[in-house]
């Protein structure tokens, strides 16, 4: 299974004030699911 992830919440700095939303807990969620980091 594939899941889509905003980047932001794995640190990438690409929100409107040029910071993230990183979270730990989604972090460690999504090491060898096979999740696809999307930028919006």
């Amino acid at each position: 299974m594939v899941i889509a992830v905003s980047a932001c919440l794995l640190g990438e700095n690409c929100k409107y004030n040029g910071g993230n939303n990183y979270s730990e807990k989604v972090g460690a969620f999504c090491e060898g699911q096979g999740s696809v980091c999307a930028a919006g």
